[in-house]
């Protein structure tokens, strides 16, 4: 429930989201292991950024960038190898 004088913005590093109404994520895998093969990268920058300009065009505000699968039997990454390049590039996109 949405008490009327509730805070409803949301600071993003030096942008402000304004969430009193529905807004639109878009989600990108970056692991070859995703449920849903459409939204995969396989840690391909170029891809990634290209989906993240589609998504944000067609009016996403904001992007889900998943580096780790979560379906069911996936393996976990270790967090050491969270930090490879591949990894790193995808949080270049704030």
């Amino acid at each position: 429930m949405l008490i009327e004088d509730q805070a409803t913005m949301l600071r993003c590093g030096n942008a402000l989201l304004d969430l009193s109404k529905p807004v639109v994520m878009g989600i990108i895998n970056a692991t070859p292991d995703s449920f849903y093969p459409a939204s995969r990268t396989d840690f391909n920058i170029l891809r990634s950024v290209d989906m993240a300009r589609n998504m944000v065009s067609a009016g996403a505000k904001i992007l889900d960038i998943g580096g780790m699968s979560s379906r069911p039997g996936s393996q976990t990454i270790p967090e050491k190898e969270d930090n490879r390049p591949g990894a790193a590039g995808h949080r270049g996109y704030s």
